[in-house]
């Protein structure tokens, strides 16, 4: 790879972090309270930037933001308690589970850091919405660069000392001059009667600082988390099931909306938190960008205050054109993937 290809892909993936980079010489919307920054967010023009005044996005109880990470809440997906029997009975992909989960959440019961759901062998998977969206982003830029070193490679697998389904996926390192191979264990069949019960079960195996720090920090041990590399493995993997099958598989990480997407980027590169801290006994202001387990709280405001199917879900063009839709249906590497755009309504 050149170091130029290297270097362009490194900046892609680069978040601002100063007040300069990030706020000087824009208009700035003040935000007071959390519930008023995801509707301030859809409204956001390109030369404004949104500054959070004295907000707790973290409840009490919790240390840090990591810490509310690992042990903060999570909207619990109905698996039926891991029975698998139930879960073919009533065809429960995870659209289903979370369209149901958003019907009984509301934002008075927030904040959420995202989504987790129990499978048959009594395990909880976590899934963040961050996690979704910048593992969508490195399969785009990939699918868009026209480097074959930024490409996803898919290999067939079989698995010697398992007999679940299971998949090696070759994709590049967002930061670093690398490859990840990332293997997919259980993934669910597209027409199999298990389809409906696999997708609560899968898993993944390869090594990068996320999943290892991730690993260390697990506060239970029948807890499977998921980082970037992996998103992007399995939607790789779905896009070749689609291309070369006509099928469909199980998505266990939801697919999201533009206005989502546009959403992300306000919050990673046009928003600052002004807060007071303790620093030596003295009390000082600062302002900081927000952490991603932050960006989480209001990415699950939006699912709360939106719906699922405005905010984590893409409608077929098809179905799209059908209903007479001129703005729904949008394949979403056709989406605007620039982080300096403007906010978008929902």
């Amino acid at each position: 790879m050149s170091t130029k290809t290297l270097e362009r892909r490194v900046s892609l993936f680069q978040r601002p972090t100063t007040v300069r980079d990030i706020l000087k010489g824009k208009n700035i919307i003040e935000i007071n309270d959390f519930e008023d920054l995801v509707p301030a967010a859809e409204e956001r023009g390109e030369n404004e930037g949104i500054l959070l005044k004295y907000i707790p996005i973290i409840p009490e109880g919790y240390y840090s933001a990591q810490n509310f990470s690992k042990r903060g809440p999570f909207v619990n997906l109905n698996t039926f308690d891991g029975n698998g029997r139930l879960l073919r009975e009533n065809e429960q992909g995870s659209l289903k589970a979370r369209r149901e989960a958003n019907d009984k959440y509301s934002r008075e019961d927030g904040p959420f850091i995202g989504w987790a759901w129990k499978d048959p062998e009594k395990y909880w998977h976590m899934v963040r919405p961050t996690t979704v969206i910048e593992g969508h982003r490195l399969l785009i830029h990939g699918i868009e660069s026209g480097q074959i070193t930024e490409k996803t490679k898919i290999r067939e697998y079989h698995a010697k000392d398992s007999p679940a389904n299971t998949v090696k996926v070759e994709l590049p390192s967002r930061s670093e001059n690398k490859t990840y191979e990332v293997t997919l264990e259980h993934v669910p069949d597209f027409q199999g009667e298990d389809r409906f019960v696999e997708w609560t079960r899968l898993r993944t195996r390869h090594e990068c600082d996320i999943k290892i720090n991730d690993f260390t920090l697990r506060f239970n041990a029948r807890t499977v988390t998921y980082c970037p590399h992996d998103v992007a493995a399995y939607v790789a993997h779905s896009r070749n099931i689609a291309e070369t099958k006509r099928r469909i598989i199980s998505q266990p990480f939801p697919l999201f909306t533009e206005p989502e997407l546009r959403l992300y980027f306000t919050l990673t590169h046009h928003t600052m938190i002004q807060e007071r801290i303790l620093d030596n006994g003295v009390i000082r202001e600062r302002k900081r960008p927000l952490t991603f387990p932050e960006i989480d709280t209001f990415l699950m405001d939006s699912w709360l205050l939106h719906g699922n199917d405005k905010t984590f879900y893409v409608e077929s063009p098809t179905k799209a054109f059908q209903r007479g839709s001129t703005t729904r249906g949008k394949r979403m590497r056709d989406y605007d993937w620039n982080p300096q755009s403007a906010g978008m309504k929902f």
